[in-house]
């Protein structure tokens, strides 16, 4: 992987970038941003993200459907505060006239940018001709988003794969499209929809991007450590490193990324009192928004990748089906905090 011999590797710093308001996170040096997950890119979530260094956040995918017939849960997912920022929030759909509506919708709460799935790789959203199906048609995709940008009062942004499958690869006929239509940023996810997370994904096809258009991308995919986003930026040029899933076994990723790029510093993972102290907060607050018994339901995988990799971590997973309330998830990590300590491992 690597960018063409004949054009120098651009690094961030060097890019005469100067975004639109509500990207501006992209002028800082070595973004790393937090990508929009189903179920992870949840309230709390994002606020301890930034908390902890990433430079924007994106929301979980939101139906425009759902959003434009007054659906509650679409409605809810849509919703954020100023500890939020910067926030992208991202819509799903097929049809351009309901995309449009509820981007008008959404700009109206004032949101960073606004960016549209054109990559995601779940059947129940392709079947609908959502997410990475919109890279079958680029001429229809770039129509949507005309219609999108026509009615936004914030920057509107993309993220696809490079194309639906191995022999589609269509990005760079795609991205062009994009550009004209108006999209301020492109997030490229370097494997097609048929791959969806199974092979490694390419980054080659990420820097053929950033040499085809004049907006910033970001780069997005198989991002784990800090020296993997390292590397992306320099093979890529990207303007930005997304990561996912690598951020669901713990948001302090971002801070060790961060730090990494920045000065060169290896930034351990915090000590356990410090997760669990990051548990029950993020716990707290989803009870604060969800209610307790949906709240203690949702923030079991959580509970997971906040202990991944702690001395008596799987004692504390042991309790998972009985973490009814906030008392008994207190009570569960306390129980690991002192195994690990009379043990001498804290």
């Amino acid at each position: 992987m690597g960018r063409a011999a004949s054009k120098a590797v651009a690094t961030p710093a060097a890019l005469d970038y100067h975004g639109p308001v509500g990207l501006e996170f992209l002028e800082q040096t070595y973004p790393v941003v937090l990508a929009p997950l189903a179920g992870y890119s949840v309230r709390p979530y994002r606020r301890i993200c930034l908390e902890l260094g990433a430079a924007a956040v994106w929301s979980g995918m939101i139906s425009a459907d759902g959003l434009v017939r007054g659906d509650g849960e679409s409605r809810r997912l849509a919703f954020f505060d100023d500890a939020e920022r910067p926030i992208g929030l991202q819509l799903f759909g097929a049809d351009p006239a309901v995309l449009a509506e509820a981007t008008g919708m959404l700009s109206e709460t004032g949101p960073d940018f606004i960016d549209l799935n054109a990559g995601c790789p779940v059947r129940k959203v392709c079947k609908r001709n959502g997410g990475a199906a919109l890279l079958k048609d680029p001429e229809a995709l770039g129509r949507i988003v005309e219609g999108m940008v026509r009615v936004s009062r914030v920057p509107v942004t993309v993220k696809i794969r490079i194309g639906w499958q191995a022999g589609e690869r269509n990005y760079l006929d795609v991205v062009p499209v994009l550009e004209e239509a108006g999209a301020r940023a492109i997030t490229v996810h370097g494997r097609t929809r048929t791959e969806r997370f199974k092979s490694g994904a390419r980054w080659e096809p990420i820097a053929q991007v950033v040499d085809a258009v004049s907006v910033p991308v970001i780069g997005n995919g198989d991002v784990t450590t800090p020296a993997d986003a390292e590397r992306m930026f320099r093979e890529t040029g990207a303007r930005a490193v997304m990561i996912g899933r690598a951020a669901m076994n713990g948001p302090w990723v971002f801070d060790a990324v961060a730090a990494w790029l920045r000065s060169g510093r290896q930034v351990p993972p915090p000590a356990a009192e410090v997760r669990a102290a990051l548990c029950l907060r993020h716990a707290r607050e989803l009870v604060a928004e969800r209610g307790e018994p949906v709240a203690m339901r949702e923030v079991r995988k959580f509970v997971v990748g906040y202990s991944r990799g702690l001395p008596y971590a799987s004692r504390l997973r042991r309790h998972l089906p009985d973490l009814t309330s906030l008392e008994r998830l207190r009570e569960a990590l306390d129980d690991m905090l002192e195994a690990a300590a009379a043990a001498g491992e804290r």
